[in-house]
Order: C-alpha cells, then structure tokens, then sequence
C-alpha cells in the first residue's frame, strides 16, 4: 500500500477496546465495533514557548530568543448518535444493569459513576476507519484509513433532555501509549508510541450491537473442550472471533460426541451470541440443549 494523495472522509467504525494498567489491550476484556459515530474532534494542546528578551543601554533590542511551543496532549472528544449502555461504561466507567445470570445476562440500562472517582483509570484507545477517496473513487487495495488513538481518558459530556435527539458527547484526551503494540486483534504492524498514527487499510472490523471479547495473547485455539462454559486448547490460546469463525476453523472438540445439556464454549463474540456447541458433527451455534 502506497500514498496515493487521496483524501479522508466520513466515517464506517469506530472500535473502542479496554486497556489493562501498562496501556496494553486487556485480553479477555471488553471491546465494542460501531458505526453510531457522529464526529471525533481532536486538537492539540500547547505549551507556549518561553519568550526571553533583553534591550540595550540605547534601548534597542540586543537579545531576542524564544523556546519552541510543545505540543502537551490531544484534547479529544467523541459524540455518537445513541446511549448505548455498554458503550458508555467502557469509555467513560459506570455500572450496567444486568437482568438473568451469566452467561445469559440481559443488558437492561446503566449508571454513571460515583462522584469524586477516577472512573476509568486505565482509559481506552479508539480506533477509526474512514474512508480513503481518489480521484473521486475508493481504491480497491486500500480503500479506508485506519486512525489510531492508543490512550483516551474520557468523561461524559453535557446532555439535555427535551424534544430533540440526546447528544451523546465524551470529553477528555489522548497521551501516546507504546505499550498498545499491536492492537486488540494483533494487526497493526506499525509503532504505536504517538498520540495519533493512521495507516492506509483494506479492512474494516465488523460492526455489531453489543461488546465482544478482547482475544487473549497467544496463540489460536485449536481444540476446544466441553464444559459451563468449555476450555480452550492448547492453555492460554486465544478463541476464534465469533461462531461462525468457529464454523470455518479445524477446531477438535473434545469429547468428539454431543455435548451434554448445558455445556458450550464462548468465542471472542461476548455473551450469547457467541455462545456455541459440538453436536457430535458439527459445531451450532448456541448451549446445547
């Protein structure tokens, strides 16, 4: 892929993925794919240089020097066009309402965070896709830019509730973050140590209403066994995206005939939808029943 000097507009997804306390993707956490974005804003926070001068006896200047301005941080914000529950806690802390017992837990609403808490100290990073036109076209090879903000410290934004659509805007910024590495899905092969990067790309996550699971570090399962819920081999294997990932992959069940009632495995999709079972030929979606 190559600079084609094309230009940058609208926007298909935003991925936001929880982060453990060294900045890393938190395996096993949470992360959200969505095209509910309104905008992103994001503009620099200076530091003014410091301005030294110095007159002479005639009253001329003799001295002139002033020190560069620094860029400090990226003020940052984020409007979407819906309160989603799951969305809003991951990047700005709060509780869910749940309703049922996991792992057929029912998103029912959420809350806003205690006062006077750092409600998500370890923060988010924010990923974008727009789309990458020249000559009035999307290129086949790399038809979309890939923006990356590898930290986000967000807050919730002001609200109004009337006749009109809710705005949902969070406010904070972004600091570099170099232990984001190589993403939640391990395939950002560039540096990640600075505030903001972007890469031309030919893919795009697939968006979907609700979070998914943030794959462990390591290797692909290739086995997988029975149990509420089973067990991924070999040990700390990461699981396949989603069921129908599963579907598509030589992964060996154990044991080899039906699952009992009950019993299934949970793909990287979270929840109930990427819940799934072997029926002794196959692997369906959902607990066995």
């Amino acid at each position: 892929m190559a600079n084609l000097c094309g230009a940058s507009l609208q926007c298909v997804a935003i991925r936001v993925t929880e982060l453990d306390a060294s900045g890393a993707p938190l395996s096993g956490g949470v992360m959200y794919v969505t095209d509910n974005l309104v905008k992103i804003d994001f503009n620099p926070e200076m530091e003014s240089g410091q301005e030294i001068s110095q007159k002479n006896a005639a009253g001329n200047l003799c001295i002139v020097f002033r020190t560069p301005d620094l860029m400090k941080r990226l003020a940052l914000s984020v409007e979407v066009c819906v309160p989603d529950p799951e969305l809003e806690v991951l990047m700005t802390g709060g509780d869910l309402f749940k309703s049922g017992v996991a792992p057929n837990e029912e998103i029912m609403g959420f809350a806003y965070p205690k006062l006077m808490e750092d409600p998500n100290p370890n923060g988010v990073s924010i990923e974008a896709w727009t789309r990458y036109v020249v000559d009035g076209y999307q290129p086949a090879d790399q038809p979309y830019i890939r923006w990356v903000f590898p930290k986000c410290s967000l807050t919730k934004g002001n609200r109004t509730i009337d006749e009109n659509a809710m705005a949902n805007v969070y406010d904070g910024f972004a600091g570099e973050n170099p232990s984001w590495d190589d993403g939640p899905t391990d395939d950002w092969t560039w540096p990640s140590d600075r505030v903001v990067q972007a890469a031309f790309t030919d893919t795009v996550p697939t968006v979907q209403c609700g979070g998914q699971l943030v794959p462990s570090q390591g290797v692909p399962a290739t086995g997988a066994g029975a149990g509420t819920p089973g067990l991924w081999s070999p040990a700390g294997a990461h699981p396949p995206a989603s069921v129908a990932a599963l579907q598509s992959e030589s992964i060996v069940a154990t044991p080899s005939t039906a699952w009992t009632s009950g019993q299934y495995v949970q793909t990287g999709t979270a929840g109930v939808a990427g819940q799934a079972h072997w029926d002794g030929d196959s692997w369906e979606a959902g607990v066995a029943p």
